[in-house]
C-alpha cells in the first residue's frame, strides 16, 4: 500500500515512487501539473482517489486523468491505449530499480493488457487505465518490495 500511495504521489506531486531513494531524477511531471488546472480540479480532492483502485464513474478524477493520459500518449482521442507508453511511463518510474529483463518483461505484459481497456467515455477509461495500472504494480514484488540497502 505505501508503494502504491507512493506510485501516485509520483503521479500528481512529482516526488520518487520510493521515498527512501534519491529524488533527483523522475519523469517529466509537467503533465500532471498542467492538468490540475486544465481539467479545473482541486489536488485534494484528485489525491484521495488516485492512490487506490477506484470509482470508474468519479468524474473530477476522470478528467484529471483523461487529461494526464492524453498528454503522455497513454490514451488518444479515439480512446485507444497504447499499452507501450503505459510501459514507458512505468520504466521511466521504476528506473532506478534495476530491473532484470524479465522484470521488464513482466511490465511491458501487464502494460498490454491494460491497452486492451475499453469505454465509451474518455474519463471512465482514464480512470480503468489508472486501475489497472495500480493493480499490476500490487502484484509485481520486485516494485512493491523494498531492496536491502548497501551497506556502508
Amino acid at each position: 500500500m505505501k508503494l502504491l500511495l507512493c506510485f501516485v504521489l509520483a503521479l500528481a506531486l512529482g516526488v520518487h515512487s520510493r521515498p527512501h531513494q534519491d529524488r533527483s531524477h523522475h519523469a517529466s511531471l509537467g503533465p500532471e501539473r498542467e492538468c490540475i488546472a486544465e481539467a479545473n480540479v482541486e489536488m485534494s480532492k484528485v489525491m484521495r482517489h488516485v492512490h487506490t483502485v477506484s470509482d470508474v464513474n468519479d468524474e473530477e478524477v476522470g478528467r484529471y486523468l483523461a487529461c494526464v493520459w492524453k498528454k503522455r500518449q497513454m490514451i488518444n482521442d479515439n480512446r485507444k491505449v497504447n499499452g507501450e507508453n503505459i510501459f514507458r511511463y512505468l520504466k521511466d518510474i521504476y528506473h532506478k530499480e534495476n530491473l532484470s529483463d524479465s522484470n521488464e518483461a513482466e511490465m511491458r505484459d501487464a502494460s498490454k493488457e491494460c491497452a486492451k481497456l475499453e469505454d465509451n467515455s474518455e474519463k471512465v477509461l482514464a480512470v480503468k487505465v489508472k486501475n489497472c495500472i495500480i493493480e499490476a504494480v500490487a502484484k509485481m514484488p520486485f516494485l512493491t518490495q523494498p531492496k536491502p540497502r548497501p551497506s556502508s
